[in-house]
C-alpha cells in the first residue's frame, strides 16, 4: 500500500487540487487525512470510528511516515467540507489523472446499480425499490467500472427512490469526461437500464453498447414466433431478430438464446413464460 501511494506520486496530486486545508498550524493537512483514510479502510474499517484503530498502531504509523493520525470527529469535520461543487472539482480531476498514467487504450465499461439498505436516518436514504428489506430506506448507488483493470471509474450515491437509468446521461457525460484518454469500446449494462432513452443516448455518442432486454409479454411473443434458431450445442440455440418495442424510435438488433431444460437442468436464465401467463396452452 505505501509502495503504491509512492509509485503514483497522488501526494503530490493531492496538493494541486481543491481539498479542505488546515486552518492552524496545528491542523492535519488534507492529503494526509484523505491518506490515512485510505490506509482504515485498506484495513478493515467500515465506519468513522474504526479509523480511531490507525491511532494506536506504531508500525502504521512508521511505515507512512506519520507523527499523529487523525481522530474520527476530523474524519467527519473534513468530509462535511465537501460539496458537490467541490467533489466535481476534486475528483473528476483526480480521477482523469489516474487513469491517464494506464497503459489500456481500449477498455470496456460496465455500467450497474445497486440497492444499500440504510437502518436509522441516513442522509438521503429513501424508501424505493429494496428487493431484499422491502419498506426499508435505502441508497441506490450508480456505478460504471472497467473490467479488465477491475477498477471502478464513477461512482454516484443516490436515494433509494431513485430508478436504474436516472441521471444516466449526466453519469455517462462525467464518466466519458473522466477516460478522456480512453476509447470506450463496449458498454455493458443490466435490464435496468433497458430503454429507449438509453438506448438512444449510446447512440448519440457512438458508443456500442450490449444490454440485457427486458422480458416483457411483446417481446416473449416475438421469440415465440422466430423461427431463426440455430443450434450451438446439445441442448442450446441462438437467434438473431430485429425488433421495435411500442413508442420506441427505430428497431435494435437482438440477440436470443435458450437452453433444453430436460437436456441442460442446471441452464441458468428465466422461463419465457409461467403457467399463468400460457393460461393451459
Amino acid at each position: 500500500m505505501k509502495e503504491l501511494i509512492d509509485k503514483t506520486s497522488i501526494r503530490a496530486k493531492l496538493q494541486e487540487l481543491d481539498i479542505p486545508r488546515p486552518g492552524s498550524n496545528r491542523g492535519y493537512k488534507g492529503e494526509q487525512i484523505m491518506e490515512s483514510f485510505w490506509v482504515s479502510i485498506w484495513t478493515g474499517a467500515s465506519r468513522f470510528v474504526h479509523s480511531g484503530w490507525l491511532r494506536y498502531d506504531q508500525v502504521l504509523r512508521q511505515i507512512f511516515q506519520w507523527d499523529r493520525v487523525p481522530s474520527e470527529c476530523t474524519y467527519g469535520r473534513f468530509f462535511n467540507k465537501f460539496s458537490w461543487k467541490r467533489n466535481t472539482e476534486v475528483f473528476v480531476p483526480l480521477n482523469q489523472w489516474f487513469f491517464d498514467q494506464q497503459k489500456l487504450e481500449t477498455v470496456t465499461l460496465d455500467v450497474d446499480s445497486s440497492v444499500f439498505t440504510r437502518y436509522g436516518e441516513q442522509e438521503g436514504s429513501k424508501r424505493g425499490f429494496n428487493p431484499k428489506k422491502p419498506g426499508r430506506t435505502s441508497h441506490h448507488p450508480i456505478l460504471a467500472f472497467i473490467p479488465e483493470m477491475r477498477m471502478v471509474v464513477n461512482a454516484w450515491l443516490r436515494p433509494g427512490n431513485t430508478g436504474s437509468s436516472s441521471s444516466l446521461h449526466q453519469f455517462l457525460d462525467e464518466t466519458l469526461d473522466i477516460l478522456h484518454t480512453k476509447k470506450v469500446g463496449l458498454i455493458r449494462a443490466d435490464s435496468g437500464f433497458y430503454g429507449n432513452d438509453c438506448l438512444c443516448y449510446f447512440e448519440s455518442r457512438s458508443l456500442k453498447y450490449i444490454v440485457a432486454a427486458k422480458l416483457n409479454k411483446p417481446l416473449k411473443w416475438e421469440l415465440i414466433g422466430n423461427k431463426n434458431w440455430i443450434n450451438l450445442s446439445h441442448g442450446i440455440q441462438v437467434c438473431e431478430f430485429w425488433y421495435q418495442a411500442h413508442g420506441w424510435t427505430s428497431a435494435r438488433r437482438y440477440i436470443a438464446v435458450r437452453q433444453q431444460i430436460d437436456i441442460r437442468p442446471k441452464a441458468t436464465g428465466k422461463k419465457l413464460f409461467t403457467e399463468e401467463e400460457l393460461g393451459g396452452r
